[in-house]
């Protein structure tokens, strides 16, 4: 308690006036308020403890040396002293005034820590914030403080109320992160706001102050859920199409001469970063059903720290759901414009990272390492397989130090026991960081890949996902429709990379270039069918390769196993004898029949639960 009390004394400029015993009351304001945001605490609840042992005191007291004076202050409030200091600062604060719950202790505790902000209803606000949103005089504050629902039926006026609401707290919180995001501070949200900087809000009145903590709350809470910005970091501002420009430089050195002998040129290589737009668009239910299910909620999470509000609960479990999908989407998004009054998949609501390398591939700016080696492995043999792989791009890459190998993390087990097979000894395999021997490079873990094996080496941060203004997702609102709520919210994503290569005309022309200047590398994960096979198991990966048949062969979509709504496919042409066709209609929604005109050409499918049909997304055959 000490050296807690000398630093907070040092930071305000106050230990001339502590030794001088000059302290005023609003000091002692100054002195609680930074106590809280520096040590997460009650300082006058800290100095009823260490009151509780006078002998401690004594000796802290004696040991001192120029700050007798200011830690004499702790013997100076003792015994109901210390209640009436506390009793002081209650009624100077009038959020403070409590109302005892059967179900909730009598004891009055601030916890300006945003994860822990169960505090007590007072007779005019829940939580005691002496804000607008959380006056009691509102039905959904006074269910969340009584946790009864009133006998009165719903009126039209506490449905606007609520919508009216919703909407205000739905833009703070969205605003919230973008200011987050904006200073830096979304890492430190996301750890449960240790160490938070609420300084800022010194100017802010108390109601105030306390409902942004509890919005930084609910987006720890969101931001729980992990995500993949640690590998791919979120660029903003893109409002639709911008150029992520690269300087390109040439070979500058020579050996000395005279004379106007110039060497040395640079280009400009643009990339095309492009986000898509999104929404959340949904039929809520009735008010009656969310007084219901709140309550419910309250009743089942009892060991839950963080006590919500009906509308904290439901933005909280909507912003949350709404990460989850991004989560999955930024991965394996694949954007789709859906068909009119049709809602279609989470995940075809923008490009994820995987498909737009697909694109890059496809557009002749990234050549993958395409040995069939390297599109396959098992528990077995994965570290092989990545030694090859690390091995082949050591060829062609000036310095591999500087990249990084993705892999997927449901691999990870695979991954152990082939380094322990190849090696015959063990590793340290905790966190997200694995390497294998002989290569200067770290290999780290992508979520959310399937089971798809794939292998992408890049310089960090390369890959990229999009979007316009941080925490837009997450501006909802509410519209009354008879009983129903509706919800709606609309933002912008996508993903691109800062720089892949030079663009070429052809595949031949990518592929004689022999990768220089690429900066990003993958495998070609493709799935070589079998001869004749007019079927395969979805869930073995994206891309699916035809064989050489021994007679003309047509896909049947009866065949084809275990889709997922909205997950794209690709079908790609491996052979040009008896190859394999796809016929329109019979399960397959296409814009005329398949017939690939040369190996390479592709089509793109993917599966539309509403219709139980394959809706062809794209295709590729050569004129």
């Amino acid at each position: 308690m000490k050296k807690k009390l000398q630093k907070i004394l040092a930071s305000l400029g106050f230990i001339d006036k502590a030794k001088n015993r000059e302290l005023t009351q609003e000091d002692w304001d100054k002195i609680a308020e930074s106590y809280k945001k520096e040590f997460g605490a009650d300082f006058y609840e800290d100095m009823r403890t260490a009151e509780t042992d006078a002998k401690t005191a004594e000796e802290n007291a004696q040991k001192a040396q120029s700050h007798d004076a200011a830690l004499n202050l702790l013997n100076d409030i003792k015994g109901d002293d210390i209640v009436r200091k506390v009793e002081t600062v209650i009624d100077e604060n009038k959020t403070l005034k409590t109302e005892v719950e059967q179900d909730k202790p009598a004891e009055i505790k601030i916890e300006i820590k945003p994860g822990m902000l169960a505090m007590v209803h007072t007779e005019t606000h829940v939580f005691g914030i002496e804000h607008d949103l959380y006056a009691r005089n509102k039905r959904y504050n006074e269910i969340s403080a009584t946790r009864r629902i009133p006998q009165s039926n719903v009126s039209p006026d506490d449905m606007r109320v609520f919508e009216s609401d919703f909407a205000e707290f739905s833009k703070m919180a969205a605003n919230r992160f973008n200011e987050l995001h904006e200073n830096g501070q979304i890492a430190t949200v996301k750890a449960d706001a240790v160490g938070m900087d609420y300084s800022q809000l010194s100017n802010a009145g108390l109601g105030d102050q306390f409902v942004i903590r509890r919005i930084d709350a609910i987006i720890s809470r969101i931001l729980e859920i992990p995500d993949v910005t640690h590998i791919f970091p979120r660029r903003s501002g893109i409002q639709d199409r911008e150029l992520i420009t690269n300087a390109i430089f040439g070979e500058f050195s020579a050996a000395y001469q005279e004379g106007e002998v110039f060497k040395g040129d640079f280009k400009l290589q643009p990339e095309m970063g492009q986000v898509q737009d999104s929404m959340m668009k949904t039929k809520v239910g009735t008010f009656k059903w969310i007084e219901r299910t709140y309550l419910g909620y309250l009743n089942t999470n009892g060991s839950d720290p963080f006590k919500p509000n009906m509308i904290e609960w439901l933005f909280m479990n909507i912003g949350r759901q709404l990460r989850n999908e991004q989560n999955r989407r930024n991965i394996l998004g694949y954007y789709i414009k859906p068909a009119v009054g049709e809602s279609g998949s989470y995940l075809n609501a923008g490009d994820g990272v995987v498909h737009t390398l697909l694109k890059y591939v496809e557009n002749n700016k990234l050549l993958p390492f395409g040995e069939s080696a390297f599109a396959d492995y098992n528990a077995t043999n994965m570290v092989e397989v990545i030694e090859a792989f690390l091995s082949r791009a050591n060829e062609v890459i000036p310095n591999l130090a500087q990249f990084e190998l993705l892999i997927n993390d449901k691999h990870r087990p695979w991954f152990t026991a082939s380094y322990r097979t190849k090696y015959g000894k063990d590793m340290d395999f905790t966190g997200n960081t694995l390497t294998v021997p002989d290569y200067p490079c770290n290999i780290r873990l992508v979520p959310n890949l399937g089971t798809l094996k794939l292998l992408i080496l890049q310089i960090p941060g390369n890959m990229q996902l999009l979007e316009f203004v941080p925490g837009e997702m997450y501006s909802i609102y509410f519209e009354r429709r008879l009983e129903d709520l509706l919800a709606m919210s609309v933002w912008k994503e996508g993903a691109s990379a800062s720089h892949v290569g030079i663009a070429f005309a052809s595949k031949a022309e990518l592929a004689a270039n022999n990768y220089q200047l690429q900066q990003i590398f993958m495998n070609y994960p493709a799935v070589q069918l079998a001869d004749g096979a007019v079927g395969f198991d979805l869930a073995k990966s994206l891309i699916f390769k035809t064989a050489t048949n021994s007679a003309a062969t047509a896909l049947n979509a009866a065949q084809l196993i275990n889709p997922v709504a909205g997950l794209v496919f690709k079908v790609e042409c491996g052979s040009l004898t008896n190859k394999t066709t796809i016929t329109d209609g019979d399960n397959f929604n296409l814009t005329a029949n398949w017939t690939p005109t040369a190996v390479g050409n592709w089509i793109k499918l993917v599966y539309n639960n509403a219709t139980g049909k394959f809706d062809e997304v794209a295709r590729y055959v050569s004129a």
